[in-house]
């Protein structure tokens, strides 16, 4: 099943993501944290496209509903052990 993923921006560094798969669509809020942009030596502009690639990186193990309606994206580094390597790789 493909999944659609929308990012919009809500305030400074925090999103408000809707996934769709197939006819099922969930709402979330993603902050990301300033110190995770500069770990993974983005802008503050980058904060959408990392939103989006951290969702599209859960959603490859698990269906949207089972992502948080309220996420800080440094719990997925917690987690994750492989969220920042994948992070770096499909950011770059």
């Amino acid at each position: 099943m493909s999944e659609r993923i929308d990012v919009t921006e809500m305030g400074r560094l925090e999103y408000a993501v809707r996934v769709t798969e197939g006819q099922d669509t969930t709402h979330h809020r993603v902050v990301v944290p300033e110190q995770l942009l500069d770990e993974l030596l983005l802008e503050e502009e980058d904060g959408a496209r990392l939103v989006h690639e951290a969702v599209a990186f859960f959603l490859q193990e698990d269906h949207a509903d089972a992502f948080p309606d309220d996420m800080v994206l440094s719990e997925l580094i917690a987690e994750h052990e492989n969220f920042l390597p994948e992070m770096r790789l499909r950011l770059a």
